[in-house]
């Protein structure tokens, strides 16, 4: 594979990823291994779109369907809770290891099939504005004592989000609905102005024939009906989601075809909060000048974030070169809440380093038996091996 093959040097991922592991340990995480088997179901449940269409996926001779790891997160929280029970054990680990993805476009140095990955996951502490400035600030400055120079950073912080729809006067279905929308940014806005009135119907009379025929029917009834419209229309099922998924999916647009549709009011408010893009702090100022915004349901989440940025200063990081945008960081499906994303812009998608937030429910869906903090950062090795060689030439 490209990139893995060659002997190390000074400015290869093998060095690169060694002393970023050695940083990690001294500043007080613990070295692990997770498997490279993984069951994928854990993955295609929890990861996001981009991580479940390239994922390397195989069935065992028992049936049971296997991938290898696309990145080192949710094999490390596996770890963690086999090794603490309920895993609510304050804990810090780092790594350094392969992951796989597949390339469509093809491999390159800078993104190999198999590629090394280092980072940090901190679980387990209940200030969570300070795990959240370590994660942060430990994972930068590792990066910048490996050479890594002109770095931009963005930060995006799903919470806000979250305690926005929560103090919504909408029914509970809908604060749901939008909840879950908003990890898939591909399709929010359309089911924002969906909800709102504009384009609800189907795009075709039988997509629309199939939603009506699926409009109060049990979820068993439902995966019967939409196996059948898939199979009529020639439609292969996708492995990377069950037809179960697309039949409740559908059953929740069924749901959605008679119901009032949601306050005009409500969709601008939330164009405009999701248009929002400054740095931080000038942010923040116009998240809370929002007009008909909840003020008192979002308080809690400004302040939290207020206190992150100061957190994160006081760790010496500047925030000058910070970009913050409500809608940025949601390619992945367990995050929760603080987001950020370290990037050199001038070398394209291959410029994207490293990235980490906030994303307190996945060990409890992974069998923690409840909700326990968690934050990380991971960093791909062989970009930020390219970063370094093209910054010093």
């Amino acid at each position: 594979m490209p990139g893995l093959s060659k002997k190390a040097t000074d400015n290869g991922p093998g060095a690169a990823g060694a002393s970023l592991l050695e940083r990690f340990k001294q500043a007080g995480y613990a070295d692990v291994a997770p498997p490279i088997l993984q069951p994928a179901d854990v993955f295609f449940n929890w990861s996001g779109e981009e991580i479940r269409r390239r994922s390397f996926v195989f069935t065992a001779l028992n049936g049971e369907e296997l991938c290898l790891r696309p990145d080192l997160t949710i094999p490390v929280c596996r770890l963690h809770l086999e090794e603490g029970g309920n895993g609510r054990k304050p804990a810090r680990y780092c790594y350094l290891g392969p992951a796989f993805r597949y390339r469509p476009d093809g491999e390159s140095d800078s993104s190999p099939r198999e590629f090394e990955q280092a980072g940090i996951e901190h679980f387990g502490e209940e200030d969570r504005e300070a795990a959240e400035a370590e994660v942060f600030g430990v994972a930068l400055y590792a990066l910048r004592a490996e050479g890594l120079g002109g770095a931009t950073v963005r930060f995006g912080d799903l919470g806000l989000f979250s305690a926005l729809v929560e103090g919504l006067d909408v029914p509970a279905r809908w604060r749901a609905h939008l909840r879950r929308g908003f990890q898939r940014p591909r399709v929010f806005h359309d089911l924002l102005h969906g909800l709102g009135g504009d384009g609800r119907a189907p795009g075709d009379d039988a997509a629309a024939a199939l939603l009506r025929s699926l409009a109060g029917v049990d979820m068993p009834a439902a995966t019967r009906l939409v196996e059948e419209a898939l199979r009529a229309r020639d439609i292969p099922v996708s492995g990377l989601r069950g037809i179960g998924e697309i039949a409740e999916r559908l059953v929740e647009q069924a749901a959605d075809l008679d119901a009032a549709p949601l306050d005009r009011g409500v969709v601008r408010l939330i164009d405009a909060f999701i248009s929002i893009k400054a740095a931080p702090r000038a942010a923040l100022d116009r998240i809370a000048a929002l007009q008909d915004a909840p003020a008192r349901a979002m308080a809690p989440a400004l302040e939290a974030f207020c206190r992150r940025l100061d957190l994160i200063e006081q760790r010496g990081c500047t925030l000058d070169d910070v970009q913050f945008a409500t809608e940025f960081g949601r390619n992945m499906d367990y995050y929760t809440g603080f987001v950020f994303q370290i990037e050199k812009p001038a070398l394209g998608p291959a410029g994207r380093i490293a990235g980490g937030g906030r994303y307190d429910t996945l060990l409890a869906a992974l069998g923690a038996g409840g909700t326990v903090p968690a934050v990380g950062c991971a960093i791909d090795v062989n970009r930020l091996a390219r970063a370094r060689r093209e910054g010093a030439s």
